[in-house]
């Protein structure tokens, strides 16, 4: 019952190892292929929170994924991305929608900031809509992309994989070896 139970464990283990190492090599050929766009999954697109703007909420390492939306559906109190005119990637909430000569903008705040951002956001500057976040997610995926991290959550993984399916081989063989005498 035991060895079943870890057989079962080890490939629901080893199915996530490699939709995450998909997942990953998805999100590399995508950023590689087009280096000015955020790579999306499924209309989500995984960001790293790199300050605390917007603590308690989010705070420096967690990982927010932006859904993609139309700029008609943001509303006052949504957690928007965008890009700012420097390149830079920001997550705050809507303070308020404006809309004007039938543009749309948004200004906005991080809830830790004591003031409203000094620039409004234009609806092309808009990346997406905080769906959902991970906790410290973001200092798991830098630590995953580093050579050491890689070797950590995809090698010794690996590594144990491969001896159990050695085990098992050899036990197998064994067994067979008993039966036939």
């Amino acid at each position: 019952m035991v060895k079943k139970a870890l057989s079962i464990l080890g490939s629901v283990l080893f199915g996530l190892l490699i939709t995450l190492v998909g997942f990953s090599v998805y999100l590399t050929i995508s950023a590689k292929a087009n280096p000015n766009e955020i790579p999306s999954v499924l209309g989500f697109k995984p960001l790293t929170v790199l300050s605390n703007s917007m603590y308690p909420e989010l705070e420096a390492g967690d990982m927010i994924f932006a859904r993609e939306l139309d700029p008609t559906e943001v509303k006052r109190g949504n957690v928007i991305t965008f890009k700012e005119n420097d390149g830079r990637i920001v997550t705050h909430r809507v303070v308020k929608v404006i809309s004007e000569k039938g543009e749309t903008t948004f200004q906005t705040k991080g809830d830790n900031n004591n003031v409203v951002d000094q620039e409004l956001v234009s609806s092309s500057q808009l990346l997406g809509m905080m769906g959902f976040n991970v906790p410290n997610a973001g200092h798991v995926a830098k630590f995953a992309a580093s050579p050491i991290g890689a070797f950590v959550f995809f090698g010794v993984p690996f590594f144990f994989y491969v001896l159990l399916e050695m085990n098992d081989f050899l036990k197998r063989r064994k067994r067979d070896k008993e039966q036939m005498a």
